[in-house]
């Protein structure tokens, strides 16, 4: 499994005395007796990402022309407009 660009074949979590509470692979969850795992698939990502972007594509639609754009970043939120705009294979 994939996670943060490395691959991995088990992940293995335990307290602090080494007591393993959960092993979990590619084919298969181990959990202790009293823990649960929940799994979350990519797509319940993306659909948060499209829940929380909706409003901001409402928004721009009401109060921008189609040229502007919002980027967000973890440092800011920016509204931009694009003022002139050629794919490159359209340029000569």
């Amino acid at each position: 499994m994939r996670i943060g660009g490395k691959e991995y074949s088990e992940i293995l979590i335990g307290d602090g005395e080494n007591n393993l509470i959960v092993s979990i692979t590619d084919e298969n969850t181990i959990e202790e007796k009293g823990c649960k795992v929940t799994w979350i698939p990519a797509r319940e990502k993306s659909d948060r990402i499209e829940e929380l972007a909706k409003p901001l594509i409402d928004y721009l639609k009401d109060n921008y022309h189609p040229y502007t754009s919002i980027v967000i970043t973890p440092e800011r939120v920016a509204v931009i407009e694009t003022i002139q705009s050629i794919p490159e294979g359209c340029i000569g």
